[in-house]
């Protein structure tokens, strides 16, 4: 971690209020072409409780591009200046994932953040991830929107460079006993909120030597990360494995108590771990190992007013759908074929009670089916046109902006 940042998130903690100085616009979170209030409501709590100035500016009709957002903003509320937060929540494969993004309205330079977990509470998650994303703030971590996860183009960069830390993570916890439980307890909550692997390691002294902390160590590639609890606050470090190498960080919290302290460490916990302690990682973070399916690309719905659906399937559902449509376009069609060729031969002459013998039996049911398959085939063609469309990825695509919107207006 950086001297300015360890810097800025002290000051960031000590003097909240002129830090946050500068109001947060929230546009609100979306799952598809709907915002989502429970989401957006989450967000807000968290960005308040951090002491941010959050004026909601959520659309009827949101857009999910970012610069889309913007402009679709800027055209209602003519002269609006400050940043513009929103994001999308989306499940794929088990893991819930949300990508928020931030956007200076004056540069229109955007930063964006993607987290991942499986079986969390994804309104919770998001709250954080806001703040995080918000305390980098655009000009330290502009990224234009990929397809491809930030914590996945982060992971493919660090295994490039030759190590790639693991995710589990050791949480120690010690000094002060009143406030122990509840600072370990949202200490785990967050950081197991970003895919890492917690367990609460024990310690009987206040200090620790290099073999103290390896022993601590769930894995050699792992992180121990360690909460000395004072009546000041909190003084809290990480120990990383690959390099041996400890970063510290203080937190002043000297009138918290033990729930505000623990959530102040908490997300104080969410930035050291970002350390970049090898000088290969981007943009501070470090190399973890997301799961393959939590790394599937990316997708976005494309909203309008026609209520169309939107690029918001993901690879999995999108060949299930397409195999299910064309799986029965296939099967009807043989069962059509084995039909007429059965029809010409034995199994397809009928003799009646009276002796009369009707040659071709088969040859109406047979018809029949060939027109259920024909009717398949009509369906088969737009549907896998449609979910093709709903799979695309994100890149050079553009929304429109034109869409009537109804916003709120800051004063």
């Amino acid at each position: 971690m950086s001297l300015r940042k360890i810097l800025l998130l002290t000051f960031v903690l000590f003097s909240a209020t002129a830090a946050h100085a500068e109001k947060v616009l929230l546009y609100g979170l979306n799952r598809g072409c709907q915002s989502d209030e429970k989401l957006t409501q989450a967000v807000e709590q968290q960005l308040t409780s951090s002491a941010y100035t959050v004026v909601k500016v959520v659309p009827d009709k949101p857009l999910s591009q970012p610069d889309a957002a913007a402009t679709q903003l800027q055209q209602q509320c003519s002269g609006l200046t400050g940043r513009l937060l929103g994001g999308t929540v989306q499940d794929v494969d088990g893991f819930k994932r949300v990508r928020l993004w931030l956007v200076d309205l004056a540069t229109r330079q955007t930063a964006v953040l993607d987290d991942y977990c499986r079986d969390c509470d994804i309104a919770q998650r998001a709250g954080i991830a806001a703040v995080r994303l918000t305390e980098k703030g655009v000009a330290a971590s502009a990224t234009p929107p990929s397809s491809v996860p930030t914590y996945c183009a982060s992971e493919s960069a660090a295994a490039s460079a030759g190590s790639v830390r693991s995710n589990k993570l050791a949480v120690v916890v010690y000094g002060e006993p009143k406030a122990k439980s509840a600072v370990y307890a949202a200490v785990r909550t967050a950081v197991a909120s970003t895919g890492r692997e917690v367990t609460q390691a024990h310690a009987e002294g206040r200090s620790f030597g290099p073999s103290d902390l390896r022993k601590m160590l769930r894995e050699p590639s792992g992180q121990v990360l360690g909460a000395e609890l004072t009546a000041e606050g909190a003084n809290l470090w990480v120990f990383d494995g690959l390099t041996e190498k400890t970063q510290p960080l203080n937190v002043p919290c000297a009138a918290c108590d033990k729930e505000e302290l623990g959530r102040k460490v908490a997300l104080s916990a969410l930035a050291v771990l970002d350390t970049c302690f090898d000088g290969k990682c981007e943009k501070g973070t470090t190399s973890l190992r997301p799961p393959a399916e939590a790394c599937q690309p990316m997708t976005e719905a494309i909203c309008g007013s026609s209520g169309e659906l939107g690029n918001n399937l993901n690879p999995t559902s999108a060949k299930i759908i397409k195999g299910l449509t064309w799986g029965a376009f296939a099967a009807s069609t043989a069962v059509a074929i084995t039909l007429f060729s059965l029809s010409g031969t034995s199994a397809g002459t009928y003799k009646t009670a009276n002796g009369n013998v009707i040659e071709h039996y088969l040859d109406g049911p047979a018809w029949a089916v060939s027109g259920i398959s024909l009717g398949l085939l009509g369906i088969s063609i737009p549907i896998t046109a449609i979910v093709n469309r709903a799979t695309a990825p994100i890149p050079q695509r553009t929304q429109s902006v034109a869409i009537p919107a109804r916003i709120q207006c800051p004063n």
